[in-house]
């Protein structure tokens, strides 16, 4: 599938702006000229942005929408852990930035040189969150939603992350075709509520899924 083709399918998705647009579009370039300096995403995806990475890391709106709602319109606290080229956090950012939905986005990422690029992307976009460079097991703060996307397994997610969470937090991580495993596996240390929100077969055709997790318990 062209870009022109993944484009109209993320449009058919997701009614977003034409300045959300526009960013999206900006980002892309931006993607593209930093992978040659740094690895920010498999080289398999580099012609599949929209969908593989801006489309998938987008589903993660609506899960906000929910929690604020629910919250009786709060601000929220969102830690993107192990943010990378910066999905779902950046593509998040912008969305709600546009929808003007008042939320707190920490993107956090041990590599340095992606914690800059992150840093370049905020200025070159204007849109607003944090980028912390350091490992997420090292943050001393509670967050009401932590996301990740292709980190580790369920179970040491969970172990590395728990500090994390308080009473109401929720946790929502973009899982492969494994995600039954991992999750009977972290379920032998493990108590919580599980949501299983099945991807768009036309983002991901392999079986992948978001998992949110809830009432998270030892």
């Amino acid at each position: 599938m062209n870009q022109k083709e993944q484009i109209k399918v993320f449009l058919d998705l997701y009614d977003v702006s034409r300045e959300t647009m526009e960013k999206l579009s900006i980002y892309e370039k931006l993607i593209i000229e930093g992978q040659k300096k740094c690895s920010l995403i498999g080289k398999s995806t580099l012609g599949n942005i929209w969908l593989r990475h801006f489309a998938d890391s987008a589903k993660l709106l609506k899960i906000v929408k929910d929690v604020h709602l629910n919250s009786g319109g709060k601000a929220l606290n969102l830690l993107d852990v192990g943010s990378g080229a910066g999905f779902p956090g950046v593509v998040l950012s912008i969305m709600a930035d546009a929808e003007k939905i008042p939320i707190n986005i920490v993107l956090v990422d041990s590599n340095r040189k992606k914690s800059l690029f992150l840093e370049s992307i905020k200025k070159e976009l204007g849109v607003s969150y944090t980028v912390v460079n350091k490992r997420s097991e090292n943050i001393n703060q509670k967050f009401d939603i932590i996301t990740a996307r292709a980190v580790t397994s369920v179970k040491s997610f969970l172990n590395l992350n728990y500090n994390l969470t308080g009473k109401e937090s929720i946790l929502v991580l973009f899982k492969g075709r494994t995600w039954k495993e991992e999750v009977n596996e972290s379920k032998k240390k493990w108590n919580f509520d599980l949501n299983v929100v099945k991807n768009d077969i036309q983002i991901d055709s392999t079986g992948g899924v978001t998992l949110v997790i809830r009432n998270l318990k030892k």
